[in-house]
């Protein structure tokens, strides 16, 4: 037979399992988070290290060569990694509000 005794401490066990277990997922969730945005930020500067040094390989490549088609290729590398530098704060942003659940990280 079951009493209100046992309702209240089968209801009070529920509870402090809840209570335990809710800070640790919790917590797993902010460092997969952390991490994640973390990735992501890493790439963003592992993708412009590599324009930067394709700039510095073009520029030294060019030398020799005549002086419009080094500061052609030079000037579409620049707007590059200016379009590039345009598209970062959207894309911090976009990470911020995914993280909170609010959009998508589908970035264009």
């Amino acid at each position: 037979m079951i009493t209100n005794y046992h309702r209240h401490l089968f209801l009070l066990t529920i509870v402090v399992i809840f209570l335990v277990l809710f800070p640790i997922v919790n917590c797993t969730s902010d460092q997969m988070k952390a991490r994640s945005v973390e990735k992501k930020m890493q790439t963003t500067a592992i993708i412009r290290n590599t324009l930067n040094n394709i700039l510095e390989e073009e520029r030294l490549n060019n030398d020799s060569e005549e002086e419009h088609l080094n500061n052609d290729s030079e000037e579409e590398i620049k707007h590059l990694l200016a379009d590039m530098m345009k598209i970062y704060p959207k894309r911090r942003a976009a990470l911020f509000h995914a993280m909170r659940g609010k959009r998508s990280t589908n970035i264009t």
